[in-house]
């Protein structure tokens, strides 16, 4: 008869256990919905990285998502003059290279850098040294009366705000626009990182204090609808000020009731668009209702009107996250195509890109980051407080605009490991000689307190062993011990004994004891004469 006493199979035999495990491992890999993240220096092409698994969002065929959101990317229709786009300052791989009217005066309202004199002039790449920043061009300045009831009329009615320091110009933003290849996997978006990662379905801030509405439940791991919503009513990049975003009188309004991409030809080949292209006509052959009907199903096409922010939001994120640079040279080799690098890009990546991947950060990289953690602190307080800010010529080590910046982390590592060279000690190794063996150490750098291990000796002074002798004694004139001229000449002539060759004291070079650390002078018993 069984009894509960007995022991399992998996108890009694440790590699049952082990197997077990193993087991439940592998199946907790293969139902989780996150990727496993690679080790440091496991390098691999990016096409093996998955996307951020995003929660709490409505859209129920992804395909068609994508289809919407890339249709809403790039429909100039969505500009308050009917002439811009998101896509507009991103055409460039992700970004804006234009170069005409890209150039923001900054506070002082002062055109100076690049040639540039004043709003709608050409911008000749160079450096800048004042408050200057060169970012991208945007709408006129207006604001929001009606969107025009003529769905073939793409532009809203506005009345006139060219206000300086742009007037009847474009104006131009105060940061260039962020690539958005790869920007899937951003925790948050936008420079200043004001792209949540968790997307309220109404404007970029997430469930923060900044947010000004909700529309549906939140997502995660969202940042590019965060991102997404920001851009298509903003008064400076691409609408009139004042339009709103959902409900009669919106941009939901104005998409709902036009043709997708009425201006614009799509090309029967495009990855994405191809099957519903008018061409050569221009424009799509469905309607954005329907388009959103296919995305998100016909519950919430109906109500598209009102929520339309959520919508726009989560269609771009779609399509966004298709837009991943997995092609490269560099993924290709990865892949297996050794061809793919040439010999400099292999020398390369086997000195520099595996080994950042593998090296931990020094404790020098540490100390630089705090040091300028601590100058950008002060430049700060400095700000608040209305103190004159560090301006000076730009340049290394300079306190120009931006400062503290890259030149000054360079200029603090160099201190560093300049540091680290004086404080590093140089031990040569031991040295045999006449079957005795000498520690030898020589210090380059200031020191405390450091000693030499054994007195030197001439090299063609053998030691004599001798059996049964006393110990030596290392006093001057003891038995066994050194003549007192020998330890005169090591005591500096002082008649001191020390086992420290001397060096001149601060006091006979005019520098008094609480200047040593000062002065460009080693600390005492920090350098060897040459015997």
């Amino acid at each position: 008869m069984e009894t509960g006493l007995r022991r399992s199979r998996c108890r009694s035999r440790p590699l049952a256990r082990i197997g077990l495990a193993l087991s439940v491992l592998a199946l907790g890999l293969l139902f989780t919905d996150t990727y496993v993240a690679r080790a440091d220096g496991d390098l691999a092409p990016l096409s093996s990285v998955g996307v951020p698994k995003r929660t709490g969002g409505t859209i129920v065929n992804n395909a068609a998502a994508i289809k919407l959101g890339k249709a809403l990317f790039w429909d100039e229709q969505t500009g308050g003059d009917g002439r811009i786009a998101c896509a507009t300052c991103h055409f460039h791989n992700g970004a804006d290279n234009r170069t005409l009217n890209t150039l923001h005066p900054g506070p002082d309202g002062i055109f100076a850098s690049g040639g540039v004199t004043a709003a709608g002039q050409n911008f000749f790449p160079a450096n800048i040294v004042n408050d200057d920043r060169v970012g991208s061009q945007g709408i006129v300045g207006s604001i929001f009366q009606f969107i025009d009831p003529n769905p073939y009329n793409a532009a809203d009615l506005c009345t006139p705000d060219q206000t300086a320091p742009f007037f009847h110009n474009r104006r131009v933003t105060g940061r260039n626009t962020p690539p958005m290849i790869d920007a899937v996997f951003n925790r948050q978006n936008f420079w200043d990182g004001r792209a949540n990662d968790k997307f309220n379905g109404n404007d970029p801030f997430g469930n923060t204090e900044n947010q000004l509405g909700q529309i549906g439940p939140t997502l995660t791991n969202s940042s590019l609808a965060s991102q997404a919503v920001g851009p298509p009513n903003n008064e400076v990049e691409m609408s009139c000020k004042g339009r709103p975003f959902n409900g009669p009188n919106s941009l939901a309004a104005k998409l709902l009731a036009r043709q997708p991409l009425r201006l614009q030809k799509v090309h029967p080949q495009d990855s994405v668009l191809g099957g519903l292209s008018n061409w050569p006509n221009p424009g799509l052959n469905r309607s954005y209702s329907q388009l959103i009907a296919d995305a998100f199903g016909p519950f919430v096409a109906a109500n598209a009107q009102n929520t339309f922010s959520r919508i726009w939001g989560e269609a771009v994120q779609a399509y966004m996250s298709t837009l991943i640079s997995d092609q490269t040279p560099l993924d290709r080799y990865l892949a297996g195509d050794k061809k793919a690098l040439t010999s400099n890009q292999e020398k390369g990546l086997n000195r520099q890109g595996a080994m950042q991947q593998v090296s931990p950060r020094t404790r020098a990289d540490r100390r630089v980051d705090q040091l300028l953690q601590q100058e950008r602190r002060h430049q700060r307080g400095r700000r608040r407080s209305g103190l004159p800010q560090h301006r000076g010529p730009s340049g290394r080590g300079g306190r120009g605009p931006g400062w503290p910046g890259p030149q000054r982390r360079v200029v603090l590592g160099e201190r560093l490991a300049c540091r680290q060279r004086r404080l590093q000690d140089a031990r040569p190794p031991q040295r045999r000689v006449a079957g005795a063996t000498y520690a030898q150490r020589r210090y380059e750098g200031p020191g405390r307190g450091r000693r030499l291990l054994q007195p030197r000796r001439r090299l063609s002074q053998p030691v004599q062993a001798n059996e049964g002798a006393q110990p030596q004694s290392r006093r001057p004139g003891g038995p066994g011990g050194l003549p007192p001229e020998r330890a005169d000449r090591l005591s500096g002539g002082k008649g001191r004994s020390s086992l420290r060759p001397s060096i001149a004291q601060p006091a006979e070079r005019g520098i008094r004891p609480r200047d040593r650390r000062r002065s460009h002078l080693p600390l005492a018993g920090t350098r060897f004469r040459q015997q």
